[in-house]
Parts: structure tokens; C-alpha cells; sequence
């Protein structure tokens, strides 16, 4: 085969006038030539698509050249064999490391680089070929030792001015130019960096690795070299479990390039958006589905999930400085008998099973739903529900303990921050926890299915309210619902409170539609107990307004209120007394 072009893209010796020009400078000289020899048919300009160097934009050239390979027909078995015995997710990434085992060719190893990995190969004119295995068998073989301690790294160039005796003719012989394919640096990293050649038990020890992840790209490079090496080596898997995941693109689904400028440097990326933020992101994607990633996207994570949860954890904290609480370690689960208590246990204890479940398959993105849906109940459900309560801070305490911990592999930062917080004497860490354990006797399916249907029906009674411009501190008398049965007497209790209504009538009937009715005639009586309870409301901003402390008591001074409530009043507020004035305003006692 001929090669015409030497390394920098010029024709060599023996090709007349192009001899010496540069590949893509040669066109006039071609159609010179051949209308001197009377062979041009016609000459026209045609746009066609070319390679071009995505970095500097220069046109490509093909060339041909001597390369090294790694001949793969034998090895080719024993790597499908030992691809087979991985758990691969998902599943068909596993037949696409089959399809390209199937169809591989011969490895080229070799390339064409001024900097990069020596490979270690000295071929002597005699025809003897020596690989050299380590830097001391260099020095063994260099015909000058001493220029293998200078060394400044066994890279090329560096290494390129050594030279070694031929073991069968004692010649001197110079190293091949090429360096290595970077792949071969990757593929014996179970192997380099774990001490094979000097600590086979420590190696042992750490091989084969529990689980890769990688973008499913690597199947064709980093899964088949770690695959290759580790076969060639131990006929075995480097891996037991490899988890798959598509590619990674900018806030617009564009693919990341520094010609672009659209990537974003890991360091700048996870001191702006935070790592929890950033792991977040990626755990919340199916593994077939490319990820966007940005600064917006994870600020939508942070609103969405961390600051919901961050904000639900500085609630409890508060109210355990209020009441200078501590932690009963007598506290058990199972003797709750607050409706509300048991059921945030049982979806506490249903989402462990969840994410326990889902994790053990290295499935994230339905772990995440499970846990994003429970702290959603938890902040805009159970503890809203529950803030004039002072009898639950052994639950909340119970849930925040158990939630770092499932959190944790996820979120490890914000999920330890929360569990040492909870075990301020211990001097320990949320990742050196075992893994809770779903306590199928906490788990009530039907105790959940009943509340859900108690938030449907608070629901759809708010999106009522909000059609008639009725606000919710104006109570109501009643609400007849027909198409449900009737909930025990304490789920109706909470949809009383819950939509500041009297009443709630369940109508036994044959049609099965959900419907509501609610009844918005409003009596003297139910106005004057609206005008009490934004009377309250209006005191609380002040007090809030003014910085007071939640036990700070007052006096309040206003022109009107609502004197049937006044008892209720004084007891919501921690006011002594209630005096009459032209303005209303507060006075701390």
C-alpha cells in the first residue's frame, strides 16, 4: 500500500511536482496535470460535507499508517463468557456488550501523538521484538541506566532518548514512536490502582468492583477495556453490577463542547448549585433518557425537593429549642394513636420498602419519586396539619432519624448534616448507619388509602371555596359528599379542620361519581367567627412584625373585636387582655 503523505500532511519524496506541498494545497497542481495529459473532463465547484477539527476547525486528512494491534479472535470467548456473568442495567446494555463483542476487530492500540502513554515495545532490525514490563527492566536493558533515573516521566517524549540492548543481537534499539491508545490507561485501572503487582491480597481484597456507572458509550471503550484487561489477566469480570446512563447535555439539550463553551467545569458547577443539588438531578433521570443539566435546572431542584425538605427539618428544630426537648430512646412506633402519628409512620415505613426495593435493583429514579412524594406529605400534610401540636416531637424526631438515613446515599451532605444534628453526643455519621429496615407491622395500606381520600376531598372542597371567592377562615356549616363511603369519624375530623366547615354529610347513593356539595349561606354566627379568626390572624402578623417570641405574652389594643371569641382570642394570641382603642397595635408585658 502506498502512503504519499508524511505526519504534518505533506507528500513526500518520489511524487513529482506535490513532493513536499501540503495535501490541501495540491488541487491546481492535479488539474494541471491532467489537462496536460488530456484527461480533464470539467472542473465545478461542489459543497459536500468534511471532516473538520472540532477544536481549531482545520480540515482533516486521511492517512494512511503502521499501527499495533491486540489480536482479539482468541480472547473473544472468554470476554462474552465472562460479559454474561455481569448485571448489567439496564438489561440491554448487557446485549449491546454482546453485539460488540460479537463484531469487535483486532485492537489498535497505538497512536500518533507527540504526548501520551509509551507503549514499551522495541523492535530490533534483527527482527527480535522486546516489550518491556516495568521501569526497572528498562534499567536493566538501557544502554545507558543512568538516563532511566532522570527520567522526568516514563511519558513520551521523555522516554524516547532511552535505548536498550537487544537481548538476541545486542544491538542498540530505539523505542516506536507511538504512544498508547488512552484506553489501555483506563481499561487496567482494577488493576494499577488497586496494587496487583505488589499486593495481591489488597487487591483481592477490592476486585471486582460492586458497581461501574458510566455513560452507555463506554460499552465500546471503558466497560470493553476494564472487560478485556480483566479477562486477559484473571479470566474473570472486573464488575459484578454496571449501570448504564445516556448522555449528559446543557440546559437546552445541547451537547456539551468547549468549542460551545456550554460545559460547565465540575468545580465551578457544584460550589454554585451544591453537590446534593447536582446528585439530585441525576438520580431523579431514567437511565435511557439524556440528562439536561444547568444552573436553572438545579435551582427547580432545590425548590422542588431541598428546600422543602431543609425547611421541614428547621421546623422540628425549632420547636425542639422552644420546648428545650430531648430524645426519648424509650419511643416506639407501634403505641401511636394519633391518627395523623400512625399514618406518617406508615408512609415512612412504606417508602423505605420502596427505596430498599428499588436500590437493590440500582434503580434510582423510582427511589426518587418514593422520597420526593414523602416529603411532600410531610411538610404540606403532616406537619401543617400538625403545627399547634407539642405532643409529636418524638415522631418527628422517629421520621427525621429514619429519613437521613434513606436520604443518604442520594443527598450525602444535607442528609448527614441532619443526622448528626439528631445525634449531637454521638460523634458519628449518617453513612455509618446500617440501612433501616421497613417494619411491615407499621405499614398500613389502608390507613394510607383512607387518608388519601381525605386530601381528595379537602381538595376538591378548597377548589370550591375558591370558586365562590369564599376564604378559608370564613367556617362554613356543612359539606354533603355522595359517591364515597363514609371515612371513620377521625378522618372526617380532619377535613373539618382541615376546611373550616361544621359539618360533613355522606350520602349513601347508587352513582358512583365523586361529587361535593357545600353549603355557602352564611349565618350571623358564622360570620362573626370568620371576622374571630382573622382578627387572630391579624395579630399574629403583628406580633411577627415586631420580632416578639413565640411564649412573649401581650396586650392588645383595638377599636372592634369580635367579643364572643375574646376568651378564644387571648388563649391564640398569649394576650392578657384586650383594651379598646382608635388603632390596632400590641403591647409586649
Amino acid at each position: 500500500m502506498l502512503a504519499p503523505l508524511d505526519e504534518t500532511g505533506h507528500f513526500i519524496d518520489g511524487y513529482g511536482e506535490l513532493s513536499g506541498k501540503y495535501a490541501h494545497h495540491v488541487s491546481k497542481y492535479v488539474i494541471e496535470y491532467l489537462e496536460k495529459i488530456n484527461s480533464l473532463f470539467k472542473t465545478e465547484p461542489i459543497t459536500h460535507r468534511y471532516p473538520h477539527c472540532w477544536r481549531c476547525k482545520t480540515k482533516c486528512l486521511f492517512r494512511l499508517e503502521d499501527s499495533w494491534y491486540i489480536k482479539s479472535d482468541e480472547i473473544r470467548p472468554l470476554l462474552k463468557k465472562a460479559a454474561e456473568a455481569v448485571n448489567w442495567h439496564p438489561k440491554y446494555v448487557g446485549r449491546r456488550m454482546q453485539n460488540w463483542l460479537d463484531t469487535m476487530e483486532d485492537w489498535m492500540i497505538s497512536r500518533k501523538r507527540f504526548y501520551g502513554l509509551a507503549l514499551p515495545i522495541y523492535p530490533c532490525s534483527c527482527g527480535h521484538i522486546t516489550v518491556i514490563g516495568s521501569k526497572e527492566e528498562l534499567k536493566s536493558m538501557a544502554t545507558n541506566p543512568s538516563l532511566v533515573d532522570n527520567l522526568k516521566s516514563l511519558h513520551r517524549p521523555w522516554i524516547d532518548e532511552i535505548e536498550i540492548k537487544c537481548p538476541k543481537c545486542q544491538e542498540s534499539v530505539k523505542r516506536v514512536t507511538d504512544v498508547g491508545d488512552c484506553w489501555l490507561d483506563a481499561g487496567v485501572v482494577p488493576f494499577s490502582t488497586l496494587k496487583y503487582l505488589e499486593d495481591k491480597k489488597y487487591w483481592q481484597k477490592w476486585f471486582p468492583a460492586d458497581l461501574v456507572l458510566e455513560m452507555i458509550e463506554q460499552v465500546r471503550l471503558w466497560f470493553y477495556s476494564m472487560l478485556f484487561f480483566s479477562v486477559t489477566f484473571e479470566n474473570t469480570t472486573p464488575y459484578l453490577n454496571l449501570l448504564a446512563h445516556s448522555e449528559v447535555r446543557d440546559e437546552k439539550g445541547e451537547k456539551m463542547s468547549k468549542t460551545k463553551k456550554n460545559g460547565l467545569p465540575f468545580d465551578d458547577a457544584v460550589s454554585k448549585m451544591g453537590a446534593d443539588s447536582m446528585r439530585w438531578l441525576y438520580c431523579q433521570q431514567k437511565s435511557h433518557h439524556t440528562v439536561n443539566f444547568g444552573f436553572n435546572i438545579a435551582d427547580q431542584v432545590k425548590r422542588d425537593f431541598l428546600l422543602i425538605l431543609w425547611n421541614s427539618y428547621k421546623f422540628f428544630n425549632q420547636r425542639i429549642i422552644d420546648q428545650n426537648w430531648q430524645a426519648n430512646s424509650n419511643f416506639d412506633p407501634q403505641k401511636l394513636t394519633h391518627v395523623m402519628d400512625q399514618w406518617i409512620v406508615s408512609r415512612l415505613h412504606h417508602t423505605i420498602s420502596v427505596v430498599t426495593k428499588n436500590l437493590d435493583k440500582f434503580s434510582t429514579p423510582p427511589s426518587i419519586l418514593s422520597l420526593e412524594n414523602f416529603v411532600t406529605d410531610l411538610s404540606t400534610w403532616y406537619i401543617r396539619r400538625s403545627r399547634d401540636r407539642h405532643d409529636n416531637l418524638s415522631v418527628l424526631y422517629y421520621i427525621f432519624d429514619n429519613l437521613s438515613q434513606i436520604l443518604s446515599p442520594f443527598i450525602p451532605f444535607i442528609s448527614d448534616t441532619i443526622y448528626q444534628n439528631l445525634h449531637p453526643d454521638q460523634n458519628t455519621s449518617v453513612h455509618l448507619q446500617d440501612w433501616p429496615i421497613a417494619n411491615p407491622k407499621l405499614i398500613s395500606q389502608p390507613l394510607e388509602t383512607q387518608m388519601q381520600q381525605t386530601r381528595e376531598l379537602c381538595r376538591l372542597i378548597h377548589a370550591q371555596r375558591q370558586t365562590t371567592a369564599i376564604k378559608l377562615r370564613q367556617p362554613l356549616s356543612q359539606a354533603t359528599i355522595s359517591g364515597y363511603q363514609p371515612l371513620k369519624p377521625e378522618f372526617q375530623q380532619i377535613i373539618l379542620d382541615e376546611t373550616n366547615i361544621k359539618k360533613i354529610i355522606f350520602q349513601k347513593t347508587s352513582d358512583t361519581n365523586l361529587l361535593v356539595d357545600l353549603d355557602t349561606k352564611l349565618t350571623p354566627k358564622l360570620i362573626e367567627e370568620g371576622e374571630y379568626r382573622d382578627f387572630v390572624r391579624n395579630i399574629q402578623i403583628l406580633r411577627k412584625e415586631m420580632g416578639l417570641k413565640v411564649s412573649d405574652k401581650i396586650i392588645i389594643f383595638a377599636p372592634l373585636w369580635p367579643k364572643s371569641f375574646e376568651s378564644e382570642i387571648l388563649s391564640k394570641t398569649l394576650a392578657t387582655k384586650i383594651v379598646s382603642e382608635n388603632e390596632l397595635r400590641l403591647e409586649k408585658i
